[in-house]
């Protein structure tokens, strides 16, 4: 047994998959990279603080570094994982899902699905495969770990143009992933999932399936909820508070044109790898990665995997669904979630909600306040919310062995 093989036998279309990016596209993009238009200076992008976005020289020095990035090196890393595109079907369409796995060889694994968010993308959890990878062999795993590209992310199907997608479709396609490899209650079993970032919503929408057991978050953005007050909390929750509420006032301007605007942003990201830089790159500077080569690396990975798979724009759905002036009954989550759920708080994530607040809209069973990692918490953090999940798990299915 490896941890390439699957448990079940699959009643949906699964295929091996290993991503090869053309040479023509990757010379395509060094080419505009290259002779990209020159750029003004500005006050803003030249002296300017940093909350005002990229600056100029930061943008030059990584358009060089990403025209000399190694992408056969990333194709090489999803390599070392079991990989797969998974077909399901769901309203009339059919979606490929990407993911990565390491299955367990034990009888009583417990199968885990984790979701990233925007900018992310299953990148964001190679180094805590690895720790799994290093940490059990697969006689010893305890869980089943899946890790899809969702929907109109990296090597996933787009959502089709014909379906004002939003992240309760994107979780009954997920939900449909998992059933049809052998983890539907209707197979006599079941499922747990994890999310941060986009993720976490489209993980509290699992919650509504009968497969999803239960769920961990390490993202719940939220208010003071009715009946809440900031007076309750300790210093610590209270100081992360005012931050986010300080990222709320201006570290949202990429929100709202996502939510307001998808097409028009979608056509600028799409047009050029730089405008992809600025936008996204901007955002993964918050990685609480120590190792600048290190953080630099991911940036580029992750800028690369959406260049090459042209998601820029398919990735977007979640902002206007839940966002956006129509608004979508799509996104309706649960106002409590009544399923065991399991809550990891980073200090340093943006929008860091306390434990106590969390308490008074979900059936916590295990909760953690880290006072390190941040918003990309799998990169950030990846052994603690490892540990964090296998707590909560012990705590949420007590008759599993893990």
């Amino acid at each position: 047994m490896s941890f390439y093989t699957l448990p079940h036998t699959p009643t949906i279309p699964v295929v091996e998959f290993h991503p090869h990016v053309p040479d023509a596209a990757i010379a395509d993009l060094r080419h505009r990279l290259a002779y990209a238009p020159p750029r003004a200076r500005t006050w803003d992008n030249t002296n300017g603080p940093a909350h005002l976005g990229t600056s100029h020289d930061w943008v030059s020095d990584m358009s060089e570094k990403w025209r000399a990035f190694d992408w056969r090196a990333v194709e090489a890393e999803i390599a070392s994982f079991p990989s797969y595109h998974a077909t399901v079907e769901y309203k009339g369409h059919r979606y490929r899902v990407h993911f990565l796995a390491l299955f367990s060889a034990r009888r009583d694994a417990v199968p885990v699905v984790f979701s990233h968010g925007w900018p992310g993308s299953v990148l964001e959890f190679v180094p805590m495969l690895n720790h799994i990878k290093s940490k059990y062999t697969p006689a010893t795993l305890p869980n089943h770990i899946l890790v899809p590209a969702l929907v109109g992310f990296g090597f996933s199907s787009p959502p089709p143009p014909d379906l004002a997608f939003g992240s309760l479709d994107n979780a009954a396609v997920l939900d449909g992933m998992m059933a049809g490899l052998g983890f539907g209650r209707d197979a006599g079993r079941g499922y747990y999932a994890q999310g941060g970032d986009i993720g976490s919503f489209v993980t509290r929408q699992l919650a509504r399936f009968e497969s999803c057991l239960g769920i961990h978050l390490n993202f719940l953005p939220m208010g003071v909820p009715e009946g809440a007050s900031l007076d309750e909390l300790d210093e610590v929750d209270a100081q992360a508070m005012t931050r986010g509420m300080k990222w709320r006032q201006w570290g949202e301007g990429y929100r709202l044109e996502h939510s307001t605007k998808p097409a028009t942003i979608g056509a600028v990201l799409d047009s050029s790898p730089v405008a992809l830089l600025c936008w996204i790159g901007e955002k993964l500077e918050g990685i609480r990665v120590a190792d600048r080569a290190d953080k630099v690396r991911f940036i580029l990975a992750d800028l690369s995997l959406y260049w090459f798979t042209n998601t820029a724009a398919t990735c977007i759905w979640e902002y206007r669904s839940a966002w956006g002036m129509d608004g979508h009954m799509n996104d309706g989550y649960p106002a409590r979630i009544d399923k065991p759920v399991g809550y990891s708080q980073f200090m340093f994530e943006i929008m860091p909600t306390p434990i106590p607040f969390v308490r008074r809209v979900a059936n916590v069973v295990h909760a953690t306040r880290h006072l390190e990692g941040g918003h990309f918490a799998a990169l950030d953090a990846p052994v603690a919310l490892w540990d964090d999940v296998q707590g909560y798990l012990k705590a949420a299915a007590p008759g599993a062995k893990l």
